[in-house]
């Protein structure tokens, strides 16, 4: 996401007003390139005849919303571990896949937790929620599905803002 040097950066910065812009452009270039991978990802196995049912309508569009939703999650973590704030690759790295793996398998930490505690797991990334989803064999169209698309839309957003106030804080000499 972020592997321009800080001199390069500054300059980028500097031409395009704010570094809210750089990075807001870089996220969204990133999500138009993941789109296209998402659409393949999912109409290949279709096209080749991969599964033992037929696949309808809503399944597809289904299968592109959590995949984009999944995608943009994880683009607005991995904000958090770029350049600007870590210049340590490994410990980068390896605190990036402990909060993937605790995400993944959030459900079973929150089973585990006593009742009052469940609360303390909100802040770790919902994937988990877009893995129980896709993990079903058929996915039923109701409310729950829709809150839980709209709860992962609303965290990877939220992520997303506090990321850009604080590179805008970081930075306010150019915003």
């Amino acid at each position: 996401m972020n592997r321009e040097d800080g001199t390069q950066l500054h300059i980028t910065a500097v031409h395009a007003r704010s570094f809210i812009t750089v990075f807001l452009s870089k996220v969204i270039g990133v999500l138009i390139m993941i789109s296209f991978l998402i659409t393949l990802a999912v109409l290949y196995p279709i096209l080749i005849g991969a599964f033992h049912r037929s696949v309808t309508m809503w399944d597809v569009l289904i299968a592109i919303t959590a995949h984009f939703l999944i995608s943009f999650l994880s683009v607005a973590v991995s904000l958090y571990f770029t350049k600007i704030w870590s210049r340590r690759k490994l410990s980068t790295w390896l605190l990036l896949v402990l909060i993937l793996v605790i995400s993944l398998v959030k459900g079973g930490i929150v089973e585990f937790l006593p009742g009052g505690y469940s609360f303390v797991t909100w802040v770790f990334p919902p994937s988990f929620a877009i893995m129980d989803v896709l993990s079903q064999d058929t996915i039923p169209v109701n409310a729950q599905l829709f809150f839980t698309f709209i709860y992962i839309l609303g965290y990877a957003f939220i992520l997303t803002a506090i990321f850009l106030v604080f590179v805008r804080k970081k930075n306010a000499f150019l915003t």
